[in-house]
């Protein structure tokens, strides 16, 4: 049990880091309501859908890190309330 508990959290640990570079590779949203405001947009209507592909991905990218982060940690918590259960009854 306590293997399992050590993989997961070396799991969890690594899916956190891969989230935390999908947010900082997403582009900035400021950018996008400066030209909405009126702001110089140097940005064709190609340029802005080349980029729309990358962006969707790492948005999908983010909810899926996101929902897999949720579903160990509360697995892990489990687990550790199951292996401290019997430990505590001795």
């Amino acid at each position: 049990m306590q293997t399992l508990e050590i993989i997961l959290s070396v799991v969890l640990l690594i899916i956190e880091f891969i989230l935390i570079g999908v947010v900082l590779a997403q582009k900035s949203k400021t950018e996008s309501l400066t030209s909405i405001m009126g702001g110089n947009s140097t940005e064709s209507y190609f340029s802005k859908n080349r980029n729309t592909s990358r962006e969707a991905k790492l948005g999908l990218a983010t909810k899926i890190s996101m929902v897999v982060i949720v579903i160990l940690a509360l697995v892990l918590m489990v687990l550790f309330a199951i292996a401290a259960v019997p430990a505590a009854t001795s």
